[in-house]
């Protein structure tokens, strides 16, 4: 190392501005030497008589240089051929492979996680964290978005910001938190360890004792090593796992206990994850490009139709006519079209119908942002945004403006609606009454648990709101668009649009998720009642999820491992004969055993047939078309989709019954006839219903009064009175009644 050092060379050791080097020069008093350059004149400093923090940090910077100039001689001498030419576009082509089998691998871990996740009972203390956890992830995530901040620091500042009470998480959250000197709090290694979880394993890699952390980055578990990695690839952005290998075994002998491959594996994700920051430290022009925030507006990276939609709702509800109501709103950030719905409650459900109406009406988006209300974070919606692959961005508790566009809305929406109200006269001053109503409307409307009473049905509320949506909101001029409309321009926009024209696939999908059960010989067990499928049978053992519509009880449709597998039936809801039902399953799974005899896995599964059909006849019309939306575009598909679609299919019934029926022979119609008459005169079988967790529990604390009472219990009471006191129904169920001090009354 030299002898004497310029400012420029212990700020680059230090990683320090030279002129906050000068200053401290200056203040500690530094000797120095004033050498005259063709710059000037250039202050050295003896390398002897500056502090020892200070030679300590240049030395270290002398031996990491030597270090890389040997690693790069060397790979210089090693650089393989297949990297040059057209050997690399092949190169490139199978890491990209590798990252997409990764991609698969990865969310197939996601699924299993979520199958095992879901059967957690919904008050296990394991659950309960996770979601917790996931709630601070959201916030982390999204905080770091706006600031703009790589991975590390984000961690660090969201840490230390939460702790100190400056960002809001609800008091639910902290509870499940760990402990730290006796309070409450996060800590970076713990939120750098659920991000790490989250990303590989979803929902599930947060649960306690999910077994897969372990020999996760291997580089984390030894001390200093990622900075080292960390320091290598800033310093060189081309420096190979290889390499860093060899410097280790150079430098840091006691940092060298991992392989090749687990460099390599850490160096991608921590790329990865700080896509943003390393390209600002070894390309700052290109940072510039990319990633160099425009501050004014939060449309201003808004570029292309249906890049970002945000949803919200009305904080205060609507007393119509026909009872309670709210509106819940979707917003197109690019053009401002506004898609209004009114719901009697702020629902997943009800969600689901306002995002069902944009995405046919509109196209499908990239991304939307809503904030954390549970109808929004729901099982139910997550799952029909994950399938078809849109990015959904949680906003912080209380943080509204970060989904402002669709709040300031609502707001004009309840400003303006009065307008067109029955009754209203106008803004003349003179009338004070009227201009105070109006501003009462608009103030309690948009005010949580308020109630504003008009005077129409919820139909022709919504009318009303669908108009001025798309007569007076969609054709003003809007200042945040140029002085445009919201339909100029949408109408302006030519390039294509993804599109949804399987309407049926879509309504599958935004089905209310009933839970998993498991398939066994007899079919499905679901809230007490048997269904069934012909091919649910070649899947006994295996863990299927099922969605149910609610206009539609007798009916749910199974999927097993994300794909679709059959529609079952309820015989008793559906009042068909079960023996001609087991009739046709056994038939079926007799034609699949023997077509897998002669020719396993060539057997296609006839996903059209339909037992309910059969025994009835045709009970289903086909489903209309769906009609042409205004943008021509491609159309969009994902998997979760295409499955959803098989599952449509299977539910739409054909005519082919008919045709069968036409050629029988005489006698053949008529002993088909007198069965069809018999079948029909039968009595339908009762439908039961459906006893709650509360109805078994309240039903259980009478009959337990009744034997205290001296009441001799029959088989089945004395067996619920001893075997229901150990489900987890009834501890919760019991917990609830203690907590709020409720009374279970007699009968």
């Amino acid at each position: 190392m030299s002898r004497v050092v310029t400012r420029k060379r212990i700020a680059q050791a230090l990683a320090k501005n030279p002129s906050t080097i000068t200053r401290r020069a200056d203040k500690e008093r530094w000797p120095f030497e004033e050498v005259s350059t063709n710059g000037g004149l250039q202050r050295h400093y003896p390398v002897d008589s500056l502090p020892k923090p200070v030679r300590e940090a240049l030395a270290e910077l002398s031996a990491r240089e030597a270090a890389q100039e040997a690693l790069n001689r060397g790979a210089a001498e090693m650089a393989p051929a297949e990297v040059s030419g057209g050997n690399a576009a092949a190169h490139a082509r199978r890491l990209a492979a590798e990252r997409e089998e990764k991609q698969r691998a990865v969310q197939a871990a996601k699924q299993e996680g979520l199958k095992r996740f879901s059967a957690l009972p919904s008050d296990s203390p394991k659950r309960l964290r996770a979601k917790a956890r996931e709630t601070v992830l959201m916030a982390l995530w999204d905080y770091q978005r706006r600031r703009q901040l790589p991975l590390r620091p984000a961690l660090k500042q969201f840490a230390e910001l939460a702790n100190a009470g400056e960002i809001n998480l609800p008091e639910s959250v902290w509870d499940w938190m760990p402990t730290y000197g006796g309070g409450r709090g996060l800590h970076v290694g713990s939120l750098k360890r659920w991000h790490y979880d989250y990303k590989d394993e979803g929902l599930w890699g947060l649960v306690d004792g999910h077994g897969t952390r372990k020999g996760q980055f291997k580089v984390l578990q030894v001390e200093g090593l990622a900075k080292v990695i960390h320091d290598m690839m800033l310093a060189n952005p081309h420096t190979t796992p290889t390499q860093i290998k060899k410097y280790l075994e150079a430098d840091h002998p006691d940092k060298n206990t991992v392989s090749v491959k687990a460099i390599e594996r850490y160096m991608k994700h921590w790329q990865e994850e700080n896509a943003q920051y390393f390209m600002y430290e070894t390309n700052p022009d290109a940072w510039k490009n990319n990633y160099m925030a425009a501050v004014g507006s939060q449309h201003e990276d808004v570029k292309r139709l249906n890049q970002r939609w945000e949803l919200d709702s009305t904080p205060g509800d609507l007393m119509l006519k026909d009872g309670r109501h709210s509106v819940i709103a979707v917003i197109d950030m690019y053009t401002r079209r506004l898609k209004p719905l009114v719901s009697k409650t702020s629902t997943a459900t009800a969600v689901c119908q306002v995002f069902r109406r944009a995405l046919l009406d509109w196209g499908v988006p990239e991304a939307i942002v809503t904030d954390n209300g549970a109808d929004y974070v729901s099982h139910q919606f997550k799952s029909v945004v994950r399938s078809l692959d849109i990015d959904q961005r949680l906003c912080l508790p209380f943080a509204s403006e970060q989904k402002g566009t669709i709040e300031r809305a609502l707001k004009t929406m309840s400003h303006s609606i009065v307008e067109m109200l029955p009754g209203y006269i106008g803004h003349s001053v003179a009338d004070r009454k009227v201009i105070e109503g109006r501003k009462s409307f608009a103030q309690r409307i948009m005010s949580k648990d308020e109630v504003v009473e008009v005077s129409l049905t919820s139909e022709e509320f919504q009318k009303l709101l669908d108009d001025w949506a798309d007569y007076a909101y969609g054709r003003d001029p809007h200042s945040g668009l140029d002085g445009r409309s919201p339909f100029e321009v949408a109408a302006a926009w030519k390039e294509p649009v993804n599109k949804i024209h399987d309407e049926r696939a879509l309504d599958l999908l935004l089905e209310e998720i009933g839970g998993w059960r498991t398939i066994t010989k007899k079919g499905i067990r679901f809230e007490n009642h048997q269904y069934d499928a012909p091919e649910l049978f070649e899947h006994v053992g295996k863990q299927a999820e099922l969605k149910r519509d609610e206009q539609d009880i007798g009916r749910l449709t199974a999927y097993v491992d994300g794909e679709f597998v059959a529609v079952v039936e309820c015989a008793e809801l559906l009042g068909i004969s079960r023996k001609d039902r087991a009739r046709a399953a056994q038939q079926f799974q007799k034609e699949f055993l023997k077509s897998q005899r002669e020719d396993f896995g060539q057997f296609r599964k006839s996903v059209n047939k339909n037992i309910g059909a059969v025994v009835m006849d045709a009970r289903r019309k086909e489903a209309e078309n769906v009609s042409m939306m205004p943008h021509a575009g491609v159309s969009y598909t994902t998997d979760g989709l295409e499955q959803a679609g098989k599952a449509a299919r299977a539910r739409r019934t054909g005519a082919p019954q008919v045709d069968a029926q036409q050629q029988m022979t005489p006698e053949q119609k008529a002993k088909f006839k007198a069965q069809f008459e018999a079948e029909k005169n039968k009595p339908k079988a009762p439908v039961t219903a459906i006893e709650s967790n509360r109805d078994k529990y309240e039903r259980w604390v009478r009959l337990d009064r009744q034997i205290a009472a001296g009441h001799v219990p029959s088989d089945a009471e004395a067996r619920f009175h001893k075997h229901f006191p150990q489900s987890s129904a009834y501890k919760s169920q019991k917990t609830f009644y203690a907590d709020f001090n409720l009374q279970v009354k007699d009968a």
